[in-house]
């Protein structure tokens, strides 16, 4: 699967293969270990938009698994 996601301030185009919520004062989509893809004042809106790129994801290329709770 290419899945290319521009940054929030538009300026990156990355080619990902992992996706990732961080808190560092803000809550930070990350890909590929350390590339800020956008900012988030809660942890709620970055899983909102986590889960945007999942459907996305799941439409377009591959079904995607979510690791159960417990």
């Amino acid at each position: 699967m290419e899945l290319w996601i521009r940054s929030q301030d538009k300026k990156m185009l990355i080619k990902n293969d992992a996706l990732a919520v961080e808190p560092s004062g803000q809550y930070e989509v990350i890909t590929n270990g350390f590339n800020i893809l956008g900012k988030y004042q809660s942890e709620k809106r970055a899983l909102e938009v986590l889960d945007e790129i999942q459907t996305y994801i799941s439409e377009k290329f591959a079904e995607v698994y979510d690791m159960p709770e417990e």
